[in-house]
């Protein structure tokens, strides 16, 4: 329920596995020319964050398949979530990422950076939307003294549904400590040792 988990694949590239997933790591395959390679991974449930090293000519590849909806990528940065209600998730926060249904007339829709898209429940895919921006962070306070609970009010955005937050040891955030998703810009979390975080 509280795990992450970060794979570092062959070529450098990093899946940060989210809290409550379900996947299988179905294809994770170097092609015999150099600099290629071509990863699978079935996502039933939750979601993941791959960061997918360039290779040249689009050498390096990574799909995502979730039962609705397939994601492939050629180097970027992107997020990808299995919701509870069928749907799947895409957003791009660098490169591209193309995103297609399982509809048997299943388009393929280009995402390009700051984009983002919903597969609803029957494999249809919807019209790409710019992402929001991240909010302001630097209002937060530099240290919190509760030895209970982690408490967090983040600026209030417009136009934003809901709020996700992570804390992790690293500003990669290969190491998550904490993650919540919440309609309000105020939440609490667990507390985490004394230290520094991202």
């Amino acid at each position: 329920h509280d795990g992450f988990l970060s794979i570092r694949l062959q070529d450098g590239s990093i899946i940060r596995v989210q809290a409550d997933s379900d996947l299988q790591l179905q294809r994770l395959r170097k092609r015999s020319r150099p600099g290629t390679a071509r990863s699978v991974i079935e996502l039933q449930r939750g979601a993941v964050d791959p960061t997918v090293t360039p290779g040249t000519d689009g050498a390096r590849r990574l799909d995502i398949h979730t039962p609705k909806a397939t994601a492939s990528v050629r180097g970027t940065h992107f997020w990808v979530s299995a919701e509870q209600d069928g749907r799947m998730l895409t957003a791009v926060q660098q490169g591209t990422v193309a995103v297609q249904g399982r509809r048997a007339s299943g388009r393929q829709t280009l995402l390009a950076h700051g984009q983002g898209v919903a597969v609803d429940a029957s494999g249809g895919v919807g019209t790409p939307t710019p992402l929001l921006a991240a909010p302001d962070l630097s209002q937060l306070p530099a240290t919190v003294h509760d030895a209970s609970f982690l408490r967090l009010t983040l600026p209030t955005l417009a136009n934003a549904s809901a709020y996700q937050v992570q804390v992790a040891r690293d500003a990669d955030l290969t190491e998550v400590l904490r993650s919540a998703t919440t309609r309000t810009p105020t939440l609490t979390l667990p507390a985490v040792e004394d230290g520094r975080y991202q």
